[in-house]
């Protein structure tokens, strides 16, 4: 009689169904018993199609056991084979250069980081009808198509593929670049990649006769432990357990084409988006049920929301009087003085440059003088569109939305101009700008010549000069840290061209606009550089104080509590008083607010800060 070990009895023991061999899930680690379709801890799909007959396959399956054909190595491996190949050449070709080279910079020093991530998992509705009814070659040719609609848009916003799994992808935004408005991006990438599906189905019906096509996605937020970015520019990862679980079951709770997230990710967005509340979902090891929100669509600019500050509070400026009267007092030398300035404000992410402008555009409002107001923001998603920024402003005066189809756009701007320049003119400095005058026989005419941006900008010059002929001219540009180089260069050809005008131009940005323009502003007849600095420990406490202003004795431990976390940062300082009234630590009333002391004796600075800082 041969003994045998309890080792060597397993396959034994498996074989004879009195056991079953464990498959650990490619998103969140949980080990699954051999033959699961789905993940039972995150319900990600554990299965593959066979591209020749559509028998389902375990995903570690590299010959279908019942035709016996090859099956190309998982997607979310590296690969070393012709399918890995051609998804490196893939994801190499959807991913922008600039970024490409940012990433591999940033991902180089990550070492099992734990971060704050918004994570977005997307999946392809109807691919195993389509293979059982295709041949594996046009499906293969499919999926490739899909992969533009599913990754290119993760990329365009600076997210980072995680994992591809057959026909679902998994996505990070904030690892390892992050970004103040991660969660905004993530969202805006689900809705194009949503969009990008329902045109790719009807290429598809068009084309093929395929019919079904769809994708669902779903969003969270939460922490990741993320490692190093690979050679094909997708970033390792760590499953935490509940976060990346909670953004698979919002992508399988999401109605076909449809961008489904938690609270978690809602409340980092909120005035952002036009979204409907679901019903909460229950999800596995989660005690509570989840809120969950559909997304439709980004709201048109004119009606969003500001998402800082306290809601249902007013609170005055604190702590920059001094900077206040130094503005002011420059733009009153414009006024007296007929010569262009330009002010520039200095200030790190949160310590108030917006405020600061904001105050300041309420006090133009208040002038006796009538003044023509233009603003203008930058942002990180068009830093390198030539021009944006001015297309920015011209969109803010001429109240052109983003939702506006090209027609309307073209009309708004034509009207805008029309006082100042005519018809030719005009097309020729908004199709410089960036909007849509292909139309134009104006443009048509000059489109591509040597001259066609020179003679653009001189008009722009000529229409500003018109304006200000009549009245003084304010324009107010934030974020210049994300500007576009051209659009940088523009701003000092207007200042240059106009230099004896009632023309003032503040701008705020971070310390990062003179790592690219050290000498910005030098050379300029009237330049001021304010430089904001964190606000004092006594301004600190007064900020708290002002935003709990209904609450009728401030506890010093809580005012204490905020003003050494913040470290002189008024929007940390107003996060974390946001996030105390979210924990039920200070409690809101219709007139009066109070404070639970015994729930703010155990309170430290929250992780849900953690987001915040890490952008920072």
């Amino acid at each position: 009689m041969i003994s045998q070990t309890k080792e060597e009895c397993e396959p034994a023991r498996i074989a004879g169904g009195l056991a079953q061999t464990l498959m650990n899930c490619p998103a969140c680690n949980t080990e699954n018993p051999e033959g699961a379709k789905f993940c039972l801890e995150c319900g990600m799909r554990l299965i593959l199609t066979c591209a020749s007959c559509g028998t389902e396959l375990p995903l570690n399956a590299k010959f279908c056991l019942e035709c016996g054909a090859n099956i190309p190595e998982k997607p979310g491996s590296p690969g070393t084979g012709d399918e890995g190949d051609r998804l490196a050449s893939a994801l190499q070709r959807l991913v922008p250069g600039e970024y490409a080279a940012r990433l591999r910079e940033a991902g180089g020093a990550l070492s099992a980081e734990r971060r704050l991530v918004t994570i977005l998992f997307s999946d392809v509705k109807g691919s195993t009808a389509m293979a059982e009814d295709l041949d594996p070659e046009e499906v293969m040719e499919i999926m490739d198509g899909a992969f533009d609609v599913l990754i290119e848009p993760v990329y365009r916003y600076e997210g980072t593929l995680a994992r591809l799994m057959g026909d679902a992808v998994l996505a990070f935004f904030g690892a390892p670049i992050s970004h103040e408005d991660d969660a905004q991006r993530a969202i805006r990438a689900g809705l194009e990649i949503v969009a990008g599906a329902r045109a790719y189905a009807e290429k598809l019906k068009e084309e093929r006769g395929v019919e079904g096509f769809d994708v669902r996605v779903g969003i969270n937020t939460g922490l990741v432990v993320v490692g190093e970015v690979g050679s094909d520019l997708r970033v390792e990862y760590t499953a935490m357990g509940e976060a990346i679980n909670l953004a698979a079951r919002m992508e399988q709770h999401a109605p076909p084409g449809g961008v489904l997230v938690t609270h978690e990710t809602y409340k980092l967005v909120r005035g952002v988006f036009d979204v409907q509340a679901q019903e909460p979902v229950r999800v596995k090891g989660v005690s509570e049920p989840v809120q969950t929100y559909l997304v439709q669509r980004l709201k048109p600019r004119a009606f969003r929301i500001g998402t800082r500050g306290v809601e249902g509070v007013e609170t005055r400026m604190v702590g920059r009087d001094a900077e206040m009267f130094i503005i002011q007092n420059a733009f009153e030398d414009t006024l007296e003085d007929a010569e262009t300035r330009l002010v520039t404000v200095i200030g790190e992410a949160g310590v108030g440059k917006t405020r600061l402008l904001d105050e300041f555009s309420n006090w133009i409002e208040l002038h006796p003088e009538q003044i023509l107001y233009f603003k203008g923001r930058a942002s990180a998603s068009t830093r390198t569109v030539p021009f944006s920024l001015w297309r920015d402003l011209f969109a803010y005066r001429f109240e052109i939305l983003e939702s506006d189809p090209s027609k309307t756009a073209v009309e708004k701007f034509r009207e805008g101009m029309g006082d100042y320049l005519d018809t030719d003119r005009a097309d020729l400095v908004g199709e410089l700008v960036g909007f849509d005058f292909s139309a134009s026989p104006a443009v048509a005419a000059m489109l591509g010549s040597s001259s066609f941006g020179q003679l653009a900008k001189a008009y722009m010059v000529t229409y500003f000069r018109e304006l200000l002929a009549e009245q003084p001219v304010l324009i107010v540009l934030e974020d210049l840290h994300w500007a576009d180089d051209s659009s940088l260069d523009l701003v000092g050809y207007l200042i240059e061209e106009l230099p004896e005008a009632r023309l003032f131009v503040l701008a705020a940005s971070r310390p990062e606009l003179y790592e690219r323009r050290p000498h910005w502003g030098e050379g300029l007849e009237a330049y001021t550089t304010l430089s904001l600095k964190p606000l004092s420990r006594r301004a600190s406490r007064d900020l708290v104080d002002e935003i709990l202003q209904r609450v009728q004795v401030v506890p010093d431990a809580l005012r204490e509590l905020v003003v050494q976390g913040a470290e002189g940062n008024p929007y940390y300082v107003e996060e974390l008083l946001k996030v105390l009234i979210e924990e039920q630590v200070i409690e809101r009333g219709d007139q009066v607010w109070r404070v639970d002391i015994g729930k703010l004796a155990g309170t430290q600075v929250p992780r849900t800060l953690t987001g915040i800082l890490q952008a920072r």
